[in-house]
This record gives C-alpha cells, structure tokens and sequence, in this order.
C-alpha cells in the first residue's frame, strides 16, 4: 500500500476519535462539496479531501520520491444565532476555533502518523465561512484548515 493511502487511513481513523466521540460530530459524506452534505451533519460535522501535490526533489532517488501534498480539514457548526442576538453564532465562531486548536494538537501528537511523514505543515485556513439554506431556513458556518503533509513514497 502507498504510503499516501496509509496517510488517508490514518487521518481518517483520527478525525474520527478526535471528533466523534465525545464531541458528536458526524463525518460529511462529501468533503469536497460542502453543499452536497446533509444538513443533520453539516450541524456539527468535519470532514476531509486531499488535494494537491508536488515533488520536492529535483532528482529521483532510485526507487524514491519526495512529495509534499496538500490535505484540506473542514469543520461546521449550525448557527443558531440571529440579526438580535448574535451571541450564538460568536459562540459557534469560537466553537469551531477551539475545535481547530483540538485538531492541530491531535495531528502534532499522533504517534501513528509520525513514522508515515516526514514534516506536517499547518499551512492556512478559510476563516470563517458563511452559508445559508433556504430550504431549511439554516445558517452553517465552516472553517477549512489546509495542512501540508511531506512523505516519502517507492515504487
């Protein structure tokens, strides 16, 4: 198996303690359209995608490659809050942050992930971002955290 594949499990696997148990968030059944995901999880759900990639090294080494490869992580909450009272959506603002704190430390400490990289970079994220819909008159935010994963890979 690749070592891009062992990457996929394992950040799956770790989403998956890190955020659903105890913390009840549902995974999106498709990270890379936010839209597409049921509203039920778009309440409180993450979800992943990996992205793109590049060689790091000029040359080949035999058998190696060095690549260094994109991997976007995005959280959301329902937003409960209105045009009156915007207490709540501050809090689900400051929920999502927290939880990204949560996700760095679980990324930076996971001891399983460490032999399959070489360096993982917390690169960028989103911000807050806003969406509403109109169907079930909700408003969702979501923070999308892009992470640099480097690794090694044979062939």
């Amino acid at each position: 198996m690749s070592n891009i594949s062992l990457i996929y499990n394992r950040v799956d696997a770790l989403l998956s303690e890190t955020f659903t148990s105890g913390n009840s968030y549902r995974k999106m059944n498709y990270p890379y359209d936010i839209d597409q995901n049921d509203r039920f999880i778009l309440n409180k759900g993450y979800g992943f995608y990996i992205s793109n990639g590049s060689n790091t090294d000029i040359f080949f080494e035999g058998s190696l490659i060095n690549v260094q490869r994109e991997l976007v992580i995005i959280l959301s909450r329902v937003d409960r809050g209105t045009d009156f009272d915007t207490d709540l959506r501050e809090s689900a603002e400051k929920l999502l942050f927290e939880d990204q704190l949560t996700l760095l430390g679980a990324l930076a400490k996971d001891s399983i992930l460490k032999p399959l990289v070489t360096k993982v970079i917390y690169d960028s994220d989103s911000g807050i971002e806003f969406a509403y819909d109109e169907q079930e008159r909700s408003n969702y935010l979501f923070l999308q955290t892009s992470f640099l994963f480097d690794y090694v890979e044979c062939f």
